[in-house]
């Protein structure tokens, strides 16, 4: 009982979802519907009368209209008329809310999964959610809400008005007629839940054959697609993970229409049985000609009727599963609880680890071990190590996209657990080696560090100057309005060196007092990244800086030095001390200087 009760609530919230897209629109998509579907139950009395009327008028030789006559046909015009307008209004409304379920949906989902934790966005489970979601979003559930919903409720109108008239004539046509839709009912029910079910067996497959069309589709993918010649290899991936996934599809829908084709066998028969009872009744003169055809054309649309509200039904049993799915992602709650009781002061706060530990969720292998370490307010460090040593871990703790397993992280002497993070993140300044464009312009590209600023030509003059990308942007013709993308008009593909330069632009762009840098110049030419490195030491001059690279030109001008591996400090100090001391550090700088040497 709880569970129907749980399906119920379910289904008014997925009608809700209609309502949310549009509360107007939505209701009279579902009254216009219902006339719609009157209307023509109206006609079609009128017309059996009019039948009657001429079977009158011949056995009276009356070869005129009657006024009686001229009245039902000016109202059979008025009805087919109004039909015709409300069926045109029921049509944009169709594609209005379509329209508006599109904005407005696709929006909610985005902000939903934007909003996620990033070790929920890497979470296997909730992964796989979100592109079932995404999936019910264009499709299941849209359908359901803006089309199979109204279906249903303007199919239960027009049954309850043509059963009503079927039950004067015989109440047990109308438990005929049930007969094979509850069969179908059954059925679908059956079938439709075991669809629904593949997504938990081969939902890994459908997860493949976006990504391969992504794969496909992608310009920098593409690249290396074309020039290993494995665009037949990805082609193949992409026919065979679908085939998997639609194999059971196609084996379930192959037995639903076997069994479906039997239930039509006794329908057509439960229909010959009802049309032969009404034409005795014509010949036995209990009913006249013109109700006859009323009857006949009504038994068509009510078995019509019934067949669409089975079909409707079975459709929103197994689709709200889609719905369920949409509510339980929308219901997920952040694993890092934000406090907003301590708002940072805009300035360069202090950093400490202290014995910090960490393994990611689901993992039992320690990534960072009893780590402890301080920067000072306006102080520089870097990071060093293999990769794999820890030091990405070490900026994602300190992003708070996860929270330490063991120990804390302080922010100037507060727990970051107790922080409001819109003022923590407010001081960053961020340059990751795993950078991300957009395909808005250069200018938009820039700003969004700094958005309230986008309109600021000095400044971004000021700030691509440091970067060097002043040279390029003058070598394209539309300039600071250049997209990064050659499908628009304005845009074009720049080189890997210059997508850098436009993201360390962003970094400058924006003056912050917590400096994060993980490989920031990685695809630069040395000629360019010693000049833009002069241009970050000045920014960075006061502001609490950390720095993680491989490069060690970079790294040794920095005040302090942590030397991590296999999450480990092994050592620390400054550049001199390190080398003196010809442990870890001196064994990775050799190894590094002897690799330019040699080049």
């Amino acid at each position: 009982m709880f569970k129907f009760f749980n399906k119920i609530n379910l289904f008014w919230w997925t009608i809700r979802l209609g309502f949310e897209t549009s509360f107007v629109f939505y209701l009279l998509r579902n009254f216009i519907s219902i006339i719609d579907e009157l209307i023509p139950i109206a006609i079609t009395f009128i017309i059996s009368l009019i039948i009657n009327s001429l079977i009158y008028s011949l056995a009276h030789h009356i070869t005129i209209l009657t006024d009686y006559i001229l009245t039902l046909i000016i109202l059979s015009i008025i009805l087919r008329l109004v039909f015709n307008i409300t069926s045109e209004i029921n049509h944009y409304l169709i594609v209005k809310l379509n329209s508006e379920w599109d904005i407005i949906h696709g929006a909610k989902f985005l902000e939903k999964i934007s909003s996620l934790d990033f070790q929920q966005r890497e979470d296997q489970t909730i992964s796989l959610l979100y592109h079932k979601v995404e999936v019910g979003i264009d499709k299941n559930i849209k359908t359901l809400v803006l089309n199979t919903i109204p279906d249903l409720i303007l199919n239960l109108a027009g049954l309850l008005v043509i059963a009503g008239i079927f039950l004067t004539l015989n109440p047990v046509f109308i438990m005929l007629i049930i007969i094979p839709i509850i069969i179908n009912f059954i059925i679908d029910k059956k079938y439709g839940n075991e669809m629904y079910n593949i997504w938990k067996t081969e939902g890994e497959n459908k997860i493949h054959v976006s990504k391969s069309k992504y794969a496909l589709q992608n310009l920098n993918s593409g690249k290396e697609a074309k020039i290993y010649n494995i665009n037949k290899y990805l082609i193949e991936k992409y026919k065979y993970h679908n085939k998997v996934f639609q194999k059971e599809y196609l084996a379930k829908s192959r037995s639903k229409t076997k069994y479906l084709s039997l239930s039509y066998i006794l329908d057509s028969i439960i229909f010959g049985i009802i049309q032969i009872w009404i034409i005795l009744q014509v010949l036995n003169k209990y009913l006249s000609i013109g109700l006859y055809s009323f009857y006949i054309m009504n038994l068509n649309t009510i078995i019509s009727n019934l067949s669409h509200i089975e079909y409707a039904s079975s459709i929103i049993i197994n689709d709200i599963n889609y719905s369920q799915d949409y509510r339980d992602l929308l219901n997920i709650q952040t694993v890092i609880k934000v406090n907003k009781n301590y708002k940072l002061k805009n300035e360069s706060p202090s950093i400490e680890f202290k014995n910090v530990s960490f393994k990611y969720p689901k993992s039992h292998k320690y990534v960072l071990k009893n780590v402890s370490f301080k920067i000072n307010k306006g102080e520089s460090i870097a990071i060093v190590g293999v990769n794999a040593a820890g030091k990405s871990t070490i900026v994602k703790l300190l992003a708070r996209f996860y929270d330490v397993t063991e120990g804390e992280i302080l922010i100037d002497n507060y727990n970051i657990k107790d922080i409001n993070l819109e003022s923590y993140y407010r001081l960053w300044g961020s340059l990751f080696q795993e950078y991300s464009l957009f395909w808005f312009s250069i200018k938009e590209n820039i700003a969004i560090s700094n958005i309230k600023n986008i309109n600021n030509i000095n400044l971004m003059k000021s700030t691509t100057m440091k970067s060097t990308l002043d040279k390029d942007i003058k070598s394209l013709k539309y300039k600071y309005e250049t997209f990064l993308d050659n499908e628009f008009y304005m845009g074009t593909n720049l080189s890997g060196g210059q997508k850098q330069k436009i993201a360390i632009s962003r970094f400058l762009f924006k003056d912050s007092n917590l400096v994060i840098l993980d490989e920031p110049t990685s695809a630069i030419d040395k000629l360019s990244e010693d000049k833009i490195f002069k241009e970050i030491y000045k920014y960075i001059k006061n502001k609490t800086t950390l720095i993680i690279s491989h490069n060690f030109t970079i790294i040794k001008y920095i005040q302090k030095i942590i030397v991590l591996n296999h999450g480990e400090i092994v050592e620390q100090g400054y550049h001199e001390e390190l080398m003196k001391n010809k442990g870890y550090y001196y064994k990775l700088y050799n190894t590094q200087a002897k690799h330019f040497n040699n080049t």
